[in-house]
């Protein structure tokens, strides 16, 4: 049994000695840190024939914390972490949660994986700008060819306004999606136009 981060995962999942190392003695294997896209946890039951299992906690709890997350409830009691509040993007007045389109995304077969973030709108509020980070082996990023799929698969005001590909997504110290560099950097790119 082992706990880790899902960036973690991803790499031993990604590695080129993952399908020949006997990994059955791997019983149950939790992420936590991080968001944990719903490719993940695909990729990791067609691999290990188990589901993936997410622990959630906090390192800067002391009591009573309002960590400013959304969750929501399935009828045998299970919570389902959303979304955190501080990340939802007003866009023409409706909420979008950035790891739902994430999520959607990320499952493209050429996307390594996205981040997705608000930028400041005169007009609508706030507008969507997608980083997105390729598979190596994926042909040359076809942006139209992403946001018509992506726009099959979600509705349109949830569809990224702009797109960004990047060689590789910014991580924290800890490994985790630095989501914080991403959102200055979108601000700056709309302040310099």
């Amino acid at each position: 049994m082992t706990l880790m981060l899902p960036t973690m995962l991803l790499e031993i999942l990604e590695s080129p000695l993952s399908e020949t190392t006997d990994l059955s003695s791997l019983k149950a294997c939790f992420v936590a840190g991080d968001e944990c896209s719903h490719d993940l946890y695909q990729r990791f039951k067609k691999r290990m024939g188990h589901d993936l299992l997410q622990a959630f906690g906090m390192t800067e709890c002391e009591g009573w914390l309002y960590g400013g997350d959304i969750a929501s409830r399935d009828e045998d009691g299970f919570y389902i972490f959303l979304e955190r509040k501080r990340e939802i993007i007003i866009h023409g007045g409706s909420n979008v949660g950035p790891h739902e389109v994430e999520d959607i995304i990320d499952s493209h077969p050429d996307v390594k994986e996205s981040c997705v973030v608000g930028i400041s709108n005169a007009h609508y509020g706030a507008i969507l700008e997608a980083y997105t980070e390729w598979e190596p082996d994926a042909r040359h990023p076809d942006i139209a060819g992403l946001t018509t799929w992506v726009a099959s698969r979600i509705a349109a005001y949830k569809v990224p306004d702009r797109w960004r590909v990047m060689e590789r997504l910014p991580r924290t110290a800890t490994g985790k999606l630095d989501r914080k560099s991403l959102h200055l950097k979108a601000d700056s790119e709309a302040e310099n136009g």
